[in-house]
């Protein structure tokens, strides 16, 4: 009997020796699969993150060209390791019709485009574009699209229902009246002409100065005037000098009847949520060097497009009397865009919001 307890002690002990034998030899095997499997994943999360950056706009568009490149200089920079843009510009990936399809899609994760745009995708932006909103200060309508503004804060807020997330940025884009035969220098000059314009808010803005808007692409404007199929036309600096159009008109108002409106960088909302913190903090970063660019450039080369047009059209200053007159006319559009089905109470907020700008310093 005691010989069997002796040996069942012995049992025990070279089974706990062999125990304490094989434990190092595990926690080793374990911890060399730790690392590994800890290489592997830093390995895979190192791999930088790829945003592919479409837009319709080229070199001959200087203040977007200038904004885009640095903005994708400065991620690519300050990202290294962590996140690059592969630039596709002048629709080499998605034509300007299909980007906004295109990001929804998957095909691109940024795509730049003047909000002006996706008007009827994002109606709350159409009130950015009323006559006269911003009083023709563009200063002021700059600062209040500054990352982080109210406005701002606002606007993504509203699209996020959309899916959408924006860096904006403000081009010297005010659209003014301009006529081939007729001077337009008070709203009843105005009755009878043939306007051609680009959307909603210009359209009603042709109506309501007694004006028939007429419809149709920018590179039909040339040889419409030509032909007399339209007598004038809503459009800004940029586009007459880009167009030609000094050749055949001879009159300009200068009275703000419409904002082209922002230019955009965009991103699907999701996406951006999901990015890491420090990688938002880099394309926010990069965002506010294409808001300062876009402005800065495009007033600079509008300055010298002026220069260009005085030597040819009339640049007709309205009288406080004729001012008046266009804004009684014109005014009243505030009302009939909040009042639209689509537009309501987010409408009233962003008026709110603007107006909120003129006490700013």
């Amino acid at each position: 009997m005691e010989i069997t307890k002796r040996a069942e002690k012995k049992r025990r002990e070279l089974k706990m020796l062999k125990r304490t034998k094989v434990f190092p030899v595990m926690l080793l095997i374990t911890m060399a699969v730790s690392f590994f499997l800890v290489g592997y994943i830093n390995n895979a999360v190192a791999e930088p993150i790829t945003i592919r950056y479409a837009t319709f706009f080229g070199q001959q568009y200087p203040s977007h060209w200038q904004a885009m490149t640095k903005f994708n200089e400065i991620v690519n920079r300050t990202g290294k390791g962590k996140v690059k843009v592969e630039f596709y510009h002048s629709q080499t990936l998605l034509k300007a019709k299909e980007l906004f399809s295109g990001l929804m899609g998957g095909a691109a994760e940024a795509v730049t485009v003047p909000m002006v745009y996706w008007h009827g995708t994002l109606p709350i932006s159409q009130g950015l574009s009323l006559p006269y909103i911003w009083k023709g200060d563009l200063d002021r309508y700059y600062k209040a699209l500054r990352q982080g503004s109210p406005l701002v804060n606002f606007l993504n807020k509203e699209f996020a229902k959309k899916n959408l997330h924006c860096i904006f940025a403000l081009i010297e884009a005010k659209e003014f009246l301009w006529t081939k035969d007729k001077p337009v220098r008070h709203p009843k000059d105005a009755k009878g002409l043939k306007v051609r314009t680009s959307g909603l808010i210009p359209g009603e803005v042709a109506r309501a100065i007694g004006a028939t808007p007429v419809f149709m692409p920018s590179g039909e404007i040339y040889t419409s005037l030509q032909r007399n199929t339209v007598d004038g036309v809503i459009c800004s600096i940029t586009t007459v000098v880009g167009r030609g159009l000094d050749e055949q008109i001879r009159y300009m108002t200068n009275y703000p009847f419409d904002n082209f409106g922002p230019m955009i960088i965009a991103f699907r909302k999701d996406w951006w949520d999901k990015l890491p913190a420090d990688v938002r903090t880099i394309i926010e970063d990069a965002g506010k060097t294409y808001y300062e660019t876009e402005f800065s450039v495009s007033r600079k080369v509008t300055v010298e497009q002026i220069k260009k047009l005085k030597k040819t059209i009339e640049f007709i200053e309205p009288t406080p009397e004729s001012l008046e007159a266009f804004n009684s006319l014109l005014f009243p559009m505030y009302d009939w865009w909040v009042n639209r089905k689509e537009i309501g109470e987010p409408g009233k907020e962003l008026l709110k919001l603007i107006r909120a700008t003129e006490t700013e310093s």
